[in-house]
């Protein structure tokens, strides 16, 4: 994993939509508490998620859990991604068509043969007729077939689903920590439609924003007694001190095209690279 403090203007993801479910099938999320505050996020996709979508995810969680813990902005301490490859294979299949064609004729003949007689009495008169038939037929069919067997082997495809793991801390109100960190709202307005959050629950999150309480603060001075400090002068210089750009604000000073060129960087060298120009 690659340790980093992650900047919420850093991050430039693609709008999708995802189901913000923890534990949910196929998309969602989980999260363990590993300190009061510190959690770990594990956010999840199908093989049509883009890795946009579970980033997205991770960080609208982390968001939710600064703000239900009563915290403005939270940090990354740790974060990775990567594609979890599933297989499936299709059986193999053997099919045969047959095809027949042909045609029947048929032949006929009849022969047929008659007689007749007649005889008188008196003055009647008698007749006998009769007719006699024989016949054949004959039928020849003339016909063919043929058939074709096609062997489809086993295939076996792979699916790829998008993994991202992150650690974040909350950081309070009086952390050294705070200007490098992200704000809950920034990341639920940047971000939340594209881990498929919806309007109101967005709102609710943003509702519960606090700025956390104090656990910062400075090592104790060891006490030494007067008489034993040297004394010595200190340089005075009439120049006010040089305050260090914040990510956040680099990010807002570069140009259109240097944000997209950030955008298509991997998650950790973004930081990198607006790191180098503060």
């Amino acid at each position: 994993m690659k340790a980093a403090i992650i900047s919420a203007f850093a991050l430039v993801l693609i709008s999708g939509c995802a189901t913000y479910v923890e534990g949910g099938f196929g998309v969602g999320f989980n999260d363990t508490p590993l300190a009061r505050d510190t959690y770990r996020i594990q956010s999840y996709g199908e093989t049509f998620t883009t890795r946009q979508t579970t980033n997205a995810i991770a960080l609208v969680r982390a968001a939710e859990l600064t703000a239900n813990n009563g915290y403005d902005r939270f940090i990354v301490l740790d974060y990775d991604e990567w594609t979890k490859s599933e297989y499936y294979t299709t059986p193999a299949t053997v099919s045969t068509n047959t095809n027949v064609s042909g045609q029947a004729n048929t032949y006929a003949a009849a022969y047929c043969s008659s007689s007749a007689s007649v005889y008188g009495l008196g003055s009647n008169a008698f007749g006998n007729a009769s007719t006699r038939c024989n016949g054949t037929s004959n039928t020849q069919i003339d016909a063919s077939a043929a058939s074709t067997t096609t062997f489809r082997p086993a295939q076996t495809y792979e699916m790829q689903k998008p993994r991202t793991d992150m650690v974040v801390r909350f950081v309070s109100v009086d952390s050294p920590e705070r200007d490098s960190a992200l704000l809950v709202r920034d990341v639920i307005r940047r971000f939340g439609k594209t881990a498929g959050i919806k309007p109101e629950q967005a709102e609710f999150i943003v509702q519960q924003v606090g700025t956390g309480p104090a656990y910062y603060s400075a090592p104790a001075a060891s006490v030494v007694p007067m008489a034993a400090v040297t004394p010595y002068s200190v340089p005075v210089s009439s120049a006010a001190p040089r305050r260090e750009r914040s990510i956040n604000e680099v990010y807002a000073s570069l140009t259109p095209q240097e944000r997209s060129r950030v955008a298509e960087m991997p998650f950790a060298e973004q930081i990198d690279y607006l790191r180098a120009r503060q």
